[in-house]
């Protein structure tokens, strides 16, 4: 073997370097710091620049872990956090409430938009 050793890298070692890539790259300005639902590589390479209030609070979440793993400074973390707070108070909701789906870009909601009634039945459910 001459003294080389292959160096064996765990699915755990890379699985969190590899997501926080997908937030690093794509959660930016040219989206109001704010995570496009999806990346799509094949066929053609496209950012989905939509979002949802989950997909919002996982990148919030990522934010922190990157944090906590040593990928960012606690300056980064505050810096994309407030950035994406400052987006989030300006996104139209109704009595409250984020809609399911914005465009990334304008800020604007997707439609089709949630029936007032049902987001009454799902706001008494949360």
């Amino acid at each position: 073997m001459n003294g080389y050793r292959p160096i064996k890298t765990s699915f755990s070692a890379i699985l969190p370097v590899k997501t926080w890539s997908f937030f690093e790259t794509f959660v930016g300005p040219d989206d109001h710091w704010l995570p496009p639902d999806n990346y799509q590589e094949n066929p053609v390479p496209t950012v989905a620049h939509r979002t949802s209030p989950t997909n919002i609070g996982l990148a919030l979440l990522a934010n922190l872990t990157a944090y906590d793993f040593g990928y960012i400074s606690a300056g980064d973390l505050i810096d994309r956090t407030t950035k994406a707070f400052q987006t989030m108070e300006i996104l139209e909701r109704y009595r409250g409430h984020f809609f399911n789906w914005y465009d990334t870009q304008s800020l604007k909601p997707l439609v089709p938009l949630m029936s007032p009634r049902l987001t009454a039945e799902i706001s008494q459910v949360t």
